[in-house]
């Protein structure tokens, strides 16, 4: 079975003044959360085959905070998801390899929450489900199953919605909003 596993980016620093929004480096809060999620990836045995990641200096250090935990994994850092819109989510994903048993996505919002809620087949109020209809946190981590759809046929209503956990779910240290 396939899975699809979607994090936004951990929380991000707003403190330089003039740094372009792409630019933007990890809060110390955020670098927290990001490494804590990669310590529950790991416990949880979330070990993904491939990672996509937005070329977007907050993303590609979340990026870096989680792999740490996670041993040797194929990472992806491609420019275009930093502003790809839902329909771009699905092109990109249906290019997986079929050797791509579970996969990671580190992107931003808004898209991130739209491709969550465009995946899951589940009914709306489905737990955790809700919560990403009102936000996706930052360093949140939401699951899919895919089944054994191959990535070329990922369609919307497709996945079987697994979970979402927060930074805050796991560690009260490294809260996310």
């Amino acid at each position: 079975m396939k899975r699809l596993l979607l994090m936004r980016h951990a929380k991000s620093s707003w403190a330089g003044q003039g740094v372009a929004d792409f630019d933007r480096p990890l809060s110390p809060r955020g670098a927290a959360a990001a490494s804590a999620m990669g310590e529950y990836m790991a416990r949880q045995h979330l070990f993904p085959d491939l990672v996509l990641c937005s070329a977007a200096r907050r993303a590609r250090e979340t990026c870096e905070r989680v792999v740490q935990s996670l041993g040797s994994v194929e990472v992806m850092v491609e420019a275009a998801l930093y502003s790809a819109d839902t329909s771009e989510w699905f092109d990109r994903l249906r290019l997986l390899p079929a050797s791509a048993v579970l996969v990671l996505v580190i992107g931003h919002n808004p898209s991130l929450q739209a491709l969550a809620l465009e995946l899951a087949d589940t009914e709306a109020s489905a737990p955790g489900l809700l919560q990403l209809q009102i936000k996706f946190p930052t360093g949140a981590l939401a699951a899919f199953r895919v089944g054994e759809t191959v990535w070329p046929r990922l369609a919307p209503a497709s996945c079987a919605f697994d979970f979402l956990i927060r930074p805050k779910d796991i560690s009260p240290q490294s809260v996310s909003d």
